[in-house]
């Protein structure tokens, strides 16, 4: 293993297969492209197929293995489906990113839209909860492997305009950071963490 250009970890993760979700642009991308670096084969998935042919071409172009595919988060069927191409086509899943996001943008709650709340918890909760209820087989039948949540900040302090009620954010991803919490209990003795890396802005990506 040695360091690439950028900080990047060649050998890293030879041999391993990774799956990113919200991969179409932004962190999901970008993220795609590191685990791609470090000898992963990965697998890219958004809601926007059409968005993520260019993430996958930069890859290839690199010389790494990726391939793609639709996924509507929020629908079990359709993660089922995302869950099983990826081990039809790689054998094994040891890595999964979940990063789609969705929702209203930053606003007072009173002027928020209902719809908007709704494809949130959709997205960020339920499709969360969705993709670790078929990861974490997928892993645990290859002897394990990481699942990395990306959340917010917002979820564990209070934001201008990003509301929280009953003391859990509704809105982008900030219900995220209460799922480590759950999952350390729910699925001994696995390992169970938190980082919090700063602040940044981003488009969503789901």
């Amino acid at each position: 293993m040695k360091d690439a250009p950028g900080g990047n970890r060649l050998g890293l993760l030879d041999g391993k297969v990774a799956l990113v979700v919200g991969a179409s642009r932004g962190i999901g991308a970008v993220t795609a492209k590191v685990l791609a670096r470090a000898g992963a084969k990965v697998m890219l998935a958004a809601r926007d197929g059409n968005a993520l042919e260019p993430v996958v071409g930069e890859i290839r172009g690199e010389g790494h293995e990726a391939r793609s595919v639709t996924v509507d988060v929020g629908d079990e069927s359709s993660v089922e489906q995302l869950i099983k191409r990826v081990l039809d086509d790689f054998g094994r899943l040891d890595v999964a990113f979940n990063n789609a996001t969705d929702g209203s943008i930053p606003q007072a709650l009173a002027d928020m839209d209902v719809d908007d709340f709704d494809r949130a918890i959709r997205t960020n909760i339920r499709g969360t909860f969705l993709g670790m209820k078929h990861q974490i087989p997928a892993m645990l039948a290859s002897g394990g492997g990481s699942i990395i949540n990306m959340a917010s900040l917002a979820g564990v302090q209070g934001v201008a305009n990003l509301p929280i009620i009953w003391k859990r954010p509704v809105s982008r991803r900030n219900g995220r950071p209460h799922w480590r919490r759950r999952c350390g209990a729910s699925a001994p003795p696995r390992r169970s963490q938190t980082r919090f890396f700063g602040s940044v802005r981003t488009r969503a990506a789901s």
